[in-house]
């Protein structure tokens, strides 16, 4: 998602949809570095999604999506 818009590919039918949104953050500890990821979006957007789009081949396949933090 970029400036609230995004992009991506799929085939034609009901689709059910994730949103994802990760902030990193590197640590070091004991002399190694590691990169941690935090999903910004509840999981009721993602792995718990009921959120769901038709996607046909005809298009344009725009969907909008309100997302609420609770």
């Amino acid at each position: 998602v970029k400036e609230g818009k995004f992009s991506g590919k799929a085939e034609p039918g009901d689709r059910r949809v994730e949103i994802d949104a990760f902030s990193s953050k590197t640590e070091t500890f004991n002399g190694m570095t590691s990169e941690t990821k935090t999903n910004l979006i509840p999981v009721r957007y993602n792995r718990e999604s009921e959120l769901t789009g038709k996607v046909t081949s005809a298009g344009p396949n725009e969907f909008q999506f309100e997302l609420k933090s609770k």
